[in-house]
């Protein structure tokens, strides 16, 4: 039988990506945009012309930190592209956010958000080696932080499938999101996480499975 769908708001998702050079931040907004079809509203800094528009004025770093942070502690699902580059705001909003959550892990709140990493970077997902230098890699500490509180689900197609799976869910569960959190990020872990089948030296030898 058909389930009908709850009658629930809108989840809110936060987009933690590179905006530093045009293709990135168009990137960001083309997420955005994947997200809404989806179904999760959502904030994209690239999108926060407040911030973004120089020419509007003269733009403090508080103004970007006061525009960004609240937006992602008010959100339930937080993606993070770790694309290996000059990322070094994505990367503090990383370790911003598994401290609020491991915050309330060790106060024994449950976590009110779903965190999912990935790359739009394909050399870092599927990295070729030369001499044992990577062509391309990102941080294992924030990476670690992503996967300490979610899933690094890798390629934007299995983070579109997570999103999904997330609305599905959410949609037709009369349970609140937060009681969704632990058993969504679990089956997202279970199906999602990315392994990948094989990465290839120069030499075309297999070196890791």
């Amino acid at each position: 039988m058909r389930m009908e769908k709850m009658n629930k708001p809108k989840l809110i998702g936060y987009i933690g990506h590179s905006i530093a050079t045009d293709g990135e931040a168009y990137d960001s907004k083309c997420m955005s945009d994947k997200m809404e079809e989806i179904g999760i509203q959502n904030y994209s800094a690239a999108k926060n012309e407040g911030i973004n528009d120089k020419s509007l004025k003269f733009v403090r770093a508080e103004d970007i930190y006061h525009g960004d942070l609240p937006r992602l502690l008010g959100s339930q699902v937080v993606i993070y592209d770790l694309n290996g580059g000059t990322q070094d705001g994505t990367i503090s909003e990383v370790g911003f956010t598994a401290g609020y959550l491991e915050t309330l892990r060790m106060q024994g709140k449950p976590s009110p958000q779903i965190v999912l990493g990935y790359s739009s970077n394909s050399r870092v997902l599927y990295p070729d080696f030369e001499q044992g230098i990577a062509s391309g890699c990102v941080c294992h500490l924030p990476l670690g932080m992503v996967k300490e509180h979610g899933v690094f689900v890798g390629t934007k197609d299995n983070l579109y499938k997570a999103l999904e799976m997330i609305v599905t869910e959410y949609e037709n569960s009369p349970d609140p999101f937060t009681a969704l959190v632990d058993r969504l990020t679990q089956r997202i872990r279970e199906e999602l996480s990315f392994e990948p089948t094989k990465i290839l030296g120069a030499n075309g030898m297999e070196i890791i499975k």
